[in-house]
């Protein structure tokens, strides 16, 4: 174990301490960083994109897992020394865990994530009642709770609480409750372990 003297504080640094993200597995067409992935098993850089098409995939972080549902993209940012990485969902559906430290998402809104949470997100883009140009992301909270930053306020969802983002509904986006027994086929993938 390694020790680092700072004045008034210790900090500890245990070897191992950050593992390398690894695909853990997948189907069909997965793409990362616009490269073909041929096979679970291989690692894979702190930052990086990965995209389906039709496919899904599964990677292991630093802290926590994230699946990846067909025709989707997510780019996922290491957030070093600090110990939880950031997380942008540009198209599709995604599925979070985090581990012992959250992580921040940007989904139309800037989201944080509590550690030990499980979250899904949805990105549309063009839907009929949106403009041109315009996304609409939906989170989902299985487990844990995520705190959605509004543009004069803060909203906290717990399990079981979901919450539709557009950035330009401003603090007039709804949030409502969802039954936590629902899942569909992808919910239900990403929650399998291998």
């Amino acid at each position: 174990m390694k020790y680092s003297w700072i004045p008034g504080l210790v900090a500890v640094f245990a070897p191992g301490v950050w593992a390398q993200p690894t695909v853990v597995r997948l189907e069909g067409q997965v793409y990362l960083d616009d490269r073909a992935v041929e096979r679970a098993g291989g690692s894979v850089p702190d930052s990086f994109l990965l995209r389906t098409e039709k496919g899904r995939v599964e990677v292991r972080l630093r802290e926590g897992t994230v699946a990846l549902g067909a025709n989707s993209s997510l780019r996922v940012i290491a957030n070093r020394p600090y110990n939880f990485d950031k997380f942008e969902l540009l198209k599709g559906s995604a599925v979070i865990q985090t581990g012992e430290h959250g992580g921040e998402l940007q989904c139309e809104d800037l989201v944080t994530l509590s550690d030990g949470g499980v979250f899904r997100l949805d990105l549309w883009a063009f839907p009929v009642s949106l403009a041109p140009g315009e996304h609409s992301c939906r989170l989902r909270v299985f487990e844990g709770a995520a705190a959605v930053k509004l543009t004069s306020f803060t909203i906290a969802l717990k399990a079981g609480e979901s919450m539709g983002m557009n950035a330009k509904c401003g603090d007039h986006t709804p949030w409502d409750k969802f039954d936590l027994a629902k899942r569909d086929d992808f919910d239900r993938w990403s929650w399998r372990r291998p």
